[in-house]
């Protein structure tokens, strides 16, 4: 989906979404507007969040609806052509990094780690009281979650005990992996950042492999044949972040060698710029939130012709407008 800027009508649940609900901008429901970035919130800018429903989102959600417990959790990677920084922080320098102290040769990112429990605290506000650990977990200085724990207090020790909130993390990945009662979604932004290049430095200035971040190594273990998920759903977004322009973006070219293997077997989708019937819903929102001043169909096209349909873009030259 992409977000925009409109206050229309609360969208269906993801489950009762049908072809209809395409090419409509909806007010976004609360749980997704904690998907939303505070510095990507166009809220701040207008007054409120929305999202236009696009392929091949409801293919996607037919497809999760429709799959059997038994069958091997679906796959989807979605190659988005807009550039969007978002997992990719996790890879980038960052001053704040320490030794875990429970993997030799590991490197441990707190503040990211906190802010995903954060997340993941606060979209799963509902659940995470009635989901409790099944098995002893050691972790930090002694400490450890046994069986009964709810999720909610194993989440509240890795916020309390930052030091200690990618060992959390790894727990609660432990536990998600093998229930069955409750559908689980991975859903990654900018996937191919778990496999490439990493900008991180240790303390002696040396760039650190991404498989050597426990916070990334985590992730990637959960697409282990032996950790898939034994109810749920993978659905991962790559980008074209750090690829020169010249090249192509096919699949394979932006999610190279490990990547390509961990995420085997995958449906392919690939989200285009907008159409010329997306753009001009886009532009009517962006006209009602007097965003945007075009006055008739030629500055309309010239808007179009500039950015080709990428509503990144569109939405920078809206501001600028």
């Amino acid at each position: 989906y992409d977000t925009a800027a409109a206050a229309q009508q609360e969208p269906p649940p993801p489950d009762s979404m049908e072809q209809t609900s395409q090419d409509q901008l909806n007010t976004n429901s609360s749980v997704l507007t904690h998907l939303i970035t505070k510095a990507n919130n166009p809220s701040k800018l207008v007054g409120s969040t929305d999202i236009l429903i696009r392929e091949p989102a409801i293919t996607i959600i037919n497809s999760i609806k429709n799959r059997s417990i038994d069958q091997e959790p679906p796959r989807f990677i979605i190659c988005i052509l807009t550039e969007i920084i978002n997992l990719y922080k996790w890879i980038s320098p960052y001053p704040e990094i320490k030794k875990s102290h429970s993997k030799k040769n590991y490197w441990d990112q707190i503040e990211h780690a906190c802010e995903w429990l954060t997340l993941c605290k606060t979209i799963n506000r509902q659940l995470i009281e009635n989901m409790a650990v099944t098995k002893t977990f050691n972790y930090g200085r002694g400490d450890k979650f046994v069986q009964g724990d709810s999720f909610a207090k194993v989440i509240e020790q890795g916020l309390l005990k930052s030091e200690f909130a990618v060992d959390v993390i790894e727990c609660i990945i432990n536990e998600v992996k093998t229930q069955t009662e409750i559908p689980v979604l991975y859903a990654v932004d900018e996937y191919n950042g778990l496999f490439g290049k990493s900008a991180v430095q240790d303390w002696e200035k040396n760039y650190i492999d991404p498989s050597r971040l426990s916070l990334v190594r985590h992730f990637i273990d959960i697409l282990r044949p032996a950790n898939r998920l034994r109810n749920g759903a993978y659905v991962m977004a790559i980008s074209r972040t750090g690829v020169p322009r010249s090249e192509c973006f096919s699949t394979k070219k932006l999610l190279p060698g490990m990547g390509i293997k961990r995420s085997q077997p995958f449906q392919s989708s690939v989200i285009s710029n907008l159409t010329m019937k997306e753009f001009q819903l886009f532009i009517h929102y962006y006209k009602m939130k007097s965003w945007i001043n075009c006055k008739d169909e030629t500055e309309i096209n010239e808007i179009y012709n500039l950015t080709s349909g990428n509503p990144l873009l569109l939405s920078k030259i809206s501001a600028w407008n």
